[in-house]
């Protein structure tokens, strides 16, 4: 997967004044859930400031990770430690995750790593043996203007992720559903290509045609960043 850069515009809608960084990414994960785990999926929800937390194992529970998505305003911790994040995460799938089925790694942060102990090649390492498979997904969303994009991009061409930085925390749900067209289809999509006013509905609604024909169960891990930064308003 490549680098594709997107940008709040393209006629999307402002969100109400007032939602926080956290606020958005838990909107867009939970919407993400609502209208694509089904009962053969398997979903996790962790956290990372400059610590890891798996705050839901894998799943077919869709209440229980709402439930643990919704917990993550009130994980806020300190620093940013998104390699060590990406490193755990791989981990989680590899031992606790179906191999015969896709993997869909999401991580959101907003800012520089500040606190990881693994190096970025050693991130690397592990993130190409958990994207063997032609079926695996792994994305990554860096928010808003202090994420280290040199390093995002070099991490993503040295494992084989997708690193999209994302200008404002509103756009973070069309970006999800993008995310999920191209799960589902199985194809390389433009970011750029849906942004034509028509917003996340339409988007989905692709989406559902996709279902409609033929959908393997997937396992998904969203990894999203609660380092005090996220508090603040996009």
């Amino acid at each position: 997967m490549g680098n594709s850069p997107f940008t709040g515009n393209g006629g999307i809608r402002e969100a109400p004044y007032g939602l926080r960084k956290i606020d958005y990414a838990v909107n867009a994960a939970r919407k993400f859930v609502a209208q694509l785990m089904s009962t053969d999926d398997n979903f996790a929800v962790s956290a990372f400031s400059s610590d890891y937390t798996l705050v839901q194992g894998f799943t077919s529970n869709e209440p229980a990770v709402h439930s643990s998505i919704a917990s993550l305003p009130r994980r806020i911790g300190s620093g940013t430690a998104f390699r060590d994040a990406l490193l755990m995460s791989s981990v989680e799938f590899l031992q606790h995750a179906h191999r015969d089925r896709p993997w869909i790694l999401i991580l959101i942060t907003d800012g520089d790593d500040n606190s990881s102990q693994s190096t970025t090649s050693q991130c690397a390492e592990m993130l190409r043996k958990w994207n063997g498979p032609d079926s695996n997904f792994g994305f990554m969303l860096g928010v808003g203007h202090d994420v280290n994009s040199a390093v995002m991009q070099q991490l993503a061409r040295s494992s084989g992720m997708m690193y999209i930085p994302i200008e404002n925390a509103e756009v973070l749900e069309i970006i999800f559903a993008v995310i999920a067209l191209q799960v589902v289809s199985g194809q390389q999509i433009s970011l750029a290509s849906l942004t034509d006013g028509s917003g996340s509905e339409a988007i989905w609604a692709r989406v559902r045609q996709y279902e409609a024909v033929r959908r393997q169960p997937m396992d998904v891990l969203f990894c999203i960043d609660v380092s005090p930064s996220m508090l603040e308003s996009h």
